[in-house]
């Protein structure tokens, strides 16, 4: 495969799990600079969002999992599943950013499983529908011999 697949999901539609290789991850440790501080401090100070820190976490994530996607290569996996990414305080003004993942080998499901399955629900809807015709017919002919019935009564 030319491009790496990654999913936060377990599986991946279209394609069967056919080797498990396992863990690969990818992190990266990032500082506040003096400069960007100072800025969101400010802006702290009057409120809203502090771009500067949503910046750095946003390229701090895309490194970790470019580095969980080289791992994955080094591993010769075709895709990483259940993906997940971590924050954590390292120190003061410092933050790890973790991604990591289960690398895996994959293939091509045969198209018509997906068909099979489709035919099979198709079948079953079919099968439910016919049956619910004997029942609602017996409920009426249940409800018209007994109006019968209550009539009978009445007139004696």
């Amino acid at each position: 495969m030319d491009e790496m697949v990654i999913c936060s999901s377990e599986d991946i539609t279209g394609k069967k799990i056919v080797e498990t290789i396992g863990l690969v991850k990818g992190n990266t440790v990032r500082a506040k600079w003096f400069g960007k501080d100072f800025l969101a401090g400010l802006r702290n100070l009057v409120g809203g969002e502090l771009k500067e820190y949503t910046e750095m976490l946003s390229e701090a994530r895309e490194q970790a999992i470019n580095r969980m996607i080289e791992d994955a290569k080094q591993k010769n996996a075709d895709a990483i599943v259940s993906v997940r990414l971590i924050t954590a305080p390292m120190s003061q003004g410092t933050a790890e950013i973790l991604a990591y993942g289960t690398a895996v080998k994959l293939k091509n499901e045969p198209k018509r499983a997906k068909d099979d399955v489709e035919k099979k629900q198709t079948k079953n809807s079919e099968k439910k529908v016919k049956n619910s015709t004997p029942q609602k017919d017996s409920l009426e002919q249940w409800f018209l011999e007994s109006k019968k019935t209550s009539k009978k009564s009445v007139k004696n």
